[in-house]
């Protein structure tokens, strides 16, 4: 055989294997495909629904559980006492304020590191909370929990409802910041710099964290003007089974909801908002983009949207760093 038909033949055995190599890489990603769908096929349905109710303290937190809880939501029992803050009830499981507490402790600065859920120190007490939840909503369908610390523990919160094959539904309450951090000086003196701080960021972390979930924004003037139609929106939203007694439920929202109790409410309209000179840029543009998510939830689920939020997160990292756990005393950041 001459040196030119060695040279064809060569060629062809090249040419051949990397048509083999192609149709082996075609047929491994159908494979792959086909055990991803059969896969997809034959996941388990969820257990049941889980609601986790989001938003910074001071922003209406507790009157959107107790609103759900009316509307069919089971909270647990357990709760911590009513005080002078809030008269009606926070309707917060005390275990998990009291877990969420002590990793707080434990961890110091928000946000919190990545993959803190499973540090030595930590990982104890998710355990305990997936074992508590386990049990106390144990066949319930749809169940939920309302802790304002829930922002920060989102990371560990998805978690532990993927391993126990329940959904995740998450609902958050925005109200405007020039109101939380008023209704944070007046009941608990706090530092309104902090207090601005811990809005912006549990805000930003709960958009953040979300943003590949099952979720709905509610307007704090919406839930306390137009109750009824509000947990209507959020039923239809979350998937989840509307009681057939509305008459009853809205007696129920119209008796516990008391507009009289909003005392740092300021009236401040979008307009005067937009032009107050005494809040920063970045905060008037979350709560105008929380109200933009809030009016639409198909931008609320855009690319778009989560962009921005993305955008405003990194700029307060850079900005302001992390943030305390508890707030300063003697007014030092």
């Amino acid at each position: 055989m001459g040196n030119s038909e060695r040279k064809n033949d060569l060629m062809r055995v090249l040419k051949n294997k990397k048509t083999l190599i192609a149709v082996g890489s075609i047929a491994s990603a159908a494979g792959s495909f086909k055990i991803a769908k059969r896969k997809k096929e034959t996941e388990p349905k969820p257990n049941s629904k889980a609601v986790v109710v989001l938003g910074s303290g001071r922003s209406g937190t507790s009157v959107l559980a107790r609103a759900i809880n009316i509307a069919g939501v089971d909270l647990g029992s357990g709760f911590i006492k009513t005080n002078q803050t809030n008269p009606k009830g926070f309707f917060e499981n005390k275990k998990i304020v009291n877990t969420h507490k002590k990793i707080g402790e434990i961890l110091k600065k928000r946000p919190f590191p990545k993959g803190f859920p499973y540090f030595d120190d930590v990982r104890p007490y998710r355990n305990e909370l997936k074992d508590y939840i386990q049990e106390e909503f144990f066949n319930k369908k749809v169940w939920g929990w309302k802790d304002p610390r829930n922002n920060e523990f989102l990371e560990m919160w998805k978690g532990i409802l993927k391993e126990i094959n329940v959904e995740g539904n998450y609902l958050i309450i925005i109200r405007n910041p020039v109101d939380v951090i008023a209704s944070y000086k007046r009941a608990y003196d706090r530092d309104e710099t902090w207090a601005k701080r811990q809005w912006q960021l549990r805000t930003l972390l709960a958009l953040r964290e979300t943003k590949k979930e099952k979720r709905i924004i509610v307007e704090y003037d919406e839930l306390f003007n137009n109750s009824l139609e509000s947990m209507r929106r959020v039923s239809n939203t979350l998937d989840f089974e509307w009681p057939q007694e509305e008459t009853k439920i809205k007696n129920e929202l119209d008796e516990f909801i008391d507009p009289s109790l909003q005392t740092s409410n300021s009236g401040t309209d979008i307009e005067e908002f937009k032009n107050r000179q005494d809040v920063e840029d970045d905060i008037k543009e979350l709560f105008l983009l929380c109200l933009e998510g809030a009016r639409s939830q198909k931008y609320l689920e855009s690319k778009s949207f989560q962009q921005r939020v993305e955008k405003l997160y990194q700029a307060y990292l850079r900005k302001h760093g992390k943030l305390h756990v508890m707030p300063p005393k003697n007014n030092n950041q």
